[in-house]
C-alpha cells in the first residue's frame, strides 16, 4: 500500500484552502499600503474592511470591535497584556495550566498577581477551583484566560459556564479561540466572553494574521501609526487578511464536515486498540474537538514513531508546534497527571478538511506495520 503524502498535523497548522484565489492579475492589482490615501490603498482598505465586517457578524460585534494582529501569538498578547493596562495593576489573573505557552509566557512576563489552575486528568479545568479562586479575590480588579479548546488534547473547557462565572463575578474573560473557530459549533457571540483570539493558518488562511475580537477596553501593545483604530500599529497583511474573507463566507459549511471527521477520527481509535491493547489515550472522556487524537504506545518514544510514520509519508506531531523541537515532558500531559515515561512515547494525530477514509486506511497500515514487529517480540517472550 503506497501513499504520496498524508497530512495529519491539522492541528499545527493548515493546507491554504484558496488553491485558484490569489491569481495573477488579484496580486498585480492589490498590493498598495492600506493607509495610503490614493486610489489603489483605498481599494486595499476596501478588501480588509470587507473582511473585517464578515467576521464582525460572525461575532456580532462591531467592526471595531475586530483587531487584525500578525496571528495568534500576538493576539494573545494583545488580549492579555491590553487587557491588564486598562484594568491597571492590582489586577489578578486566572488561567489554566495547560494553556498555549504564548499566553502562559505573556502572564509569566507581567509584573502581577496570577494562579494557575488545575485540571482533572482528562485536561479540563476545574470550576469549583476557579469560583473559589474568583471569591477570594472578589475585592480585585479580575481577569481570567482560559483556551476554548486544547491544541495537545483537543479537549474543550466549559467556555458558556465559565462565561457565567465572569459575570458573575465581574471578571473580564478572555479565551483562546485558535483551535476552536472554524473546527468547533459555538455560541462565540457570548456577550460575556470580552475577548477571542484567533489564527488564520489554523482554519486554511494563509499564515502570517490573526485577529482578536473585543468586547472590552485594551491597551495598545504596539505603538506607531494608527492602524487597527490605534490597537496595532503597522501596515495590515493585506493578502492573509483578505484570505479569511471566503473561510467566514462559508464557515457553516466547514464546521457541517466535523460530523464526518468525528467519524473518521473515532474509527482511527477504534482501530488501533484493535492493534494494540497497549496504546494509552488521553482526553478521550472529555468533550473533544472532532478532528484530535493524541495517545500514548508505551513501547516506543514519540522520536521512534515520528521518524518511522515520516518513512512512509505521514505528517503527524508530538504535541504543540509552537515550541522549537519538542519537549522531554509535555507541559499539558504533565499538569493531567500523566507520568513522564509515558508522556515521552504520546504524539498526536489532527485531521482536517482534506482527510480521507484512505488516509485513516493508510495511517493504520503503516501503524500495525510499525508496531508489529514490538508486539510479536512481546508475544514470544
Amino acid at each position: 500500500m503506497l501513499k504520496e503524502i498524508c497530512y495529519m498535523d491539522y492541528n499545527a497548522t493548515t493546507p491554504i484552502c484558496l488553491e485558484n484565489f490569489f491569481d495573477t492579475s488579484f496580486l498585480k492589482e492589490n498590493f498598495a499600503n492600506p493607509s495610503s490615501t490614493h486610489f489603489l490603498g483605498q481599494k486595499s482598505k476596501r478588501l480588509i474592511e470587507k473582511t473585517r465586517q464578515i467576521i464582525a457578524d460572525y461575532f456580532d460585534v462591531s467592526p471595531f470591535d475586530v483587531v487584525f494582529t500578525s496571528g495568534g501569538t500576538e493576539a494573545n498578547n494583545l488580549a492579555i497584556k491590553g487587557a491588564f493596562s486598562a484594568l491597571g495593576p492590582e489586577t489578578v489573573i486566572l488561567t489554566s495550566c495547560v494553556e498555549h505557552p504564548s499566553v502562559l509566557n505573556t502572564i509569566f512576563s507581567l509584573n502581577c498577581a496570577y494562579e494557575l489552575l488545575p485540571v482533572t486528568e482528562d485536561g479540563v479545568i476545574c470550576l469549583q477551583t476557579l469560583e473559589k479562586k474568583l471569591h477570594f479575590y472578589r475585592n480585585k480588579p479580575l481577569f481570567i484566560s482560559i483556551m476554548w479548546a486544547n491544541n495537545e488534547t483537543g479537549a474543550l473547557m466549559p467556555i458558556e459556564m465559565i462565561a457565567d462565572l465572569a459575570d458573575r463575578y465581574k471578571a473580564v474573560f478572555h479565551t483562546d479561540g485558535i483551535q476552536a473557530i472554524g473546527r468547533l459549533k459555538a455560541n462565540y457571540q457570548n456577550k460575556n466572553i470580552h475577548l477571542i483570539t484567533a489564527s488564520g493558518h489554523k482554519m486554511g488562511g494563509l499564515p502570517g494574521c490573526g485577529f482578536l475580537i473585543k468586547r472590552q477596553e485594551i491597551k495598545p501593545l504596539l505603538y506607531g501609526g494608527g492602524q487597527e483604530n490605534t490597537l496595532r500599529a503597522g501596515t495590515e497583511n493585506l493578502l492573509a487578511i483578505y484570505s479569511l474573507k471566503p473561510i467566514f463566507e462559508k464557515i457553516d459549511i466547514l464546521c457541517a464536515h466535523h460530523a464526518e471527521l468525528e467519524q473518521l477520527r473515532n474509527r482511527l481509535e477504534e482501530k488501533i486498540k484493535s492493534i494494540t491493547s497497549s496504546v494509552v489515550f488521553f482526553s478521550q472522556k472529555a468533550p473533544r474537538l472532532c478532528n484530535t487524537s493524541y495517545f500514548a504506545y508505551p513501547a516506543l518514544s514519540y522520536e521512534e514513531q515520528l521518524i518511522f510514520l515520516d518513512m512512509h509519508q505521514i505528517a503527524v506531531s508530538a504535541g504543540s508546534a509552537c515550541s522549537s523541537g519538542r519537549l522531554t515532558y509535555s507541559s499539558v500531559l504533565k499538569a493531567m497527571g500523566v507520568e513522564k515515561k509515558l508522556a515521552q512515547s504520546s504524539i498526536r494525530v489532527s485531521l482536517g478538511a482534506h482527510t480521507t477514509q484512505n488516509d485513516i486506511d493508510y495511517f493504520l497500515h503503516i501503524w500495525q506495520k510499525m508496531t508489529s514487529v514490538i508486539e510479536n517480540t512481546n508475544d514470544r517472550g
